[in-house]
């Protein structure tokens, strides 16, 4: 079996994925990502209602974490980003 795009479930393998993913890979810094884990951030309803569901801390988060990946190929983050985001 090949898997092309590897998301199998939405609500967990979107966002929620996205955070890890960053963490582990050295693109979310520790003090950010502790930060989400104290406030609980669920990420869960994110692609469902754009981040309507969290709070204002939460939501923060976010808007950091969209800072640090603007100019980053999510699908393949060492290389050059040639997406919409793309300088």
């Amino acid at each position: 079996m090949m898997v092309g795009n590897g998301v199998t479930n939405w609500t967990y393998d979107t966002q929620p994925a996205t955070v890890d993913v960053a963490y582990y890979r050295g693109l979310l810094d520790q003090r950010t990502y502790d930060g989400m884990q104290a406030a609980n951030c669920n990420w869960t309803l994110v692609p469902f209602d754009g981040g309507a569901s969290l709070s204002s801390a939460c939501q923060g988060y976010l808007d950091k974490l969209s800072t640090y990946m603007y100019d980053i190929d999510i699908y393949n983050i060492y290389a050059k980003c040639w997406g919409v985001n793309a300088s």
